[in-house]
């Protein structure tokens, strides 16, 4: 809003949006022309991390993320994508340049267990600390020296 001529891009997971995608209403409403990508990996994939991958509550229903915009507002002037693979995504960007004229919305679908290297290791670290349980493999090795009362394996 303060600076309209600067573009805006905003990255969130699906389960994010799902919790405030009255949020898309409001920029449109103002005339604010962000990119959002979307990264549609079916849930939570965070804490599937924590609490296992085959948790149900982390699952999500699945919307179609693009076509939200046209929802709040049906003749605003949007541009939306779904991509699912690395070229998808880089010729979608090749199409964007300078400021945008235009609300830009990309689902970017991903596989549920598509994790950050270290993702796995920190899931199962937060997820000892969160139950206060030992781990039999891998023990936590937390940078404060691990959880109360527990001495490394």
């Amino acid at each position: 809003m303060a600076r309209p001529d600067r573009r805006v891009v905003l990255i969130t997971g699906d389960g994010s949006l799902q919790l405030t995608a009255q949020e898309i209403s409001r920029m449109l409403a103002t005339g604010q022309r962000p990119i959002i990508l979307v990264l549609n990996n079916g849930g939570y994939t965070v804490e599937r991390a924590v609490d296992g991958p085959h948790q149900p509550y982390n699952d999500i229903d699945n919307w179609r993320y693009a076509e939200l915009p046209s929802v709040f507002a049906r003749n605003a002037p949007i541009n939306s994508h779904v991509v699912a693979t690395e070229g998808e995504l880089a010729r979608v960007f090749a199409g964007l340049s300078g400021t945008p004229d235009r609300l830009t919305i990309i689902e970017v679908q991903l596989d549920p267990s598509d994790l950050p290297a270290g993702m796995p290791r920190w899931g199962r670290e937060t997820s000892a600390l969160d139950y206060q349980v030992r781990l039999s493999m891998n023990p936590p090795r937390l940078p404060w020296g691990g959880l109360p009362g527990q001495t490394a394996s």
